[in-house]
């Protein structure tokens, strides 16, 4: 059988915004992304919220034994320092109003809760 060429290759979009932003914070949802050069949509879901959206006083445990707490301008270390987000060794994290609630998923803060209830 004959192989023929149905149609040429096709040629990859190189515009600068044809994947969705990235390093931004969105919250929870599903989001469309249109390219404004090929016109491709893209849908992406975002299925927690940000480490700004947690309540003051929130504590995000380090791996090391610290923790950074939650406050009005962003989040304490313990030397004092405020900073945008916890460090990359955030391991789990707990609530002011339950601090024996321990989760490593804080964006399942809800579920953890019904299961609490549950027992």
């Amino acid at each position: 059988m004959p192989t023929k060429r149905i149609s040429d290759r096709p040629v990859p979009c190189s515009h600068p915004e044809h994947d969705p932003p990235r390093h931004q914070v969105f919250t929870p949802g599903v989001y469309e992304h249109t390219c404004p050069a090929c016109g491709t949509e893209q849908r992406f879901t975002v299925d927690r919220p940000s480490w700004s959206a947690m309540p003051l006083g929130t504590r995000a445990h380090s791996s090391s034994g610290g923790y950074w707490e939650r406050v009005q301008s962003g989040w304490r270390a313990q030397s004092g320092c405020v900073f945008p987000t916890p460090g990359g060794d955030a391991t789990h994290v707990s609530f002011p109003d339950n601090p024996e609630l321990r989760i490593a998923r804080p964006w399942a803060y809800a579920d953890a809760i019904a299961e609490q209830e549950e027992a």
